[in-house]
C-alpha cells in the first residue's frame, strides 16, 4: 500500500495533477479475511502518512459499491456492468451483488468522486 501511495503522489507531481488512490476489494473476500493483517482496512494507516488536507484523496472501496454507485447506473457502461455482474473465479461468482444488472445504490459514496481532468487516479 505504501509503495502505491508513493507512486501515485510521485506520478501526479510529475504530471502536475492532483492524485487519488483507491484500494479496491471484493466485499466477500474482505469480510472472510478481515481478521488477518493483510486484509484490514488500510485507511488509518494511509491517513497517518498524509497531511489532513490530503486524506480525502485516498479511499478504501469495494468493487460491489463501485458497480452499484457508478457502473450499473449509466447506460454507456452497460457492457462493463454485464461483465462485472457475471465475473467469476474458478466457476464461482466473484463479486456479490444484490438484485440484478439494474442494481442501484441506496447509499452513494460521499467520499469518492470520479476523477476529473487534471487528476491522476490509481486503483489498487
Amino acid at each position: 500500500m505504501y509503495r502505491n501511495l508513493v507512486f501515485a503522489i510521485y506520478m501526479a507531481n510529475k504530471l502536475d495533477v492532483r492524485w487519488r488512490l483507491v484500494n479496491l476489494v471484493c466485499e466477500g473476500q474482505f469480510h472472510q479475511r478481515q481478521h488477518k493483517s493483510n486484509f484490514k482496512d488500510p485507511t488509518q494507516f494511509v491517513h497517518a502518512l498524509l497531511p489532513e488536507k490530503a486524506r480525502d484523496q485516498f479511499i478504501f472501496y469495494s468493487w460491489e459499491r463501485l458497480y452499484a454507485d457508478h457502473v450499473s447506473k449509466a447506460t454507456e457502461t452497460k457492457d462493463l456492468a454485464e461483465y462485472m455482474y457475471n465475473k467469476s473465479a474458478n466457476g464461482v461468482k466473484h463479486l456479490l451483488f444484490s438484485g440484478g444488472l439494474t442494481t442501484r445504490s441506496t447509499r452513494p459514496c460521499a467520499k469518492w468522486r470520479a476523477p476529473v481532468s487534471g487528476t491522476l487516479a490509481t486503483a489498487i
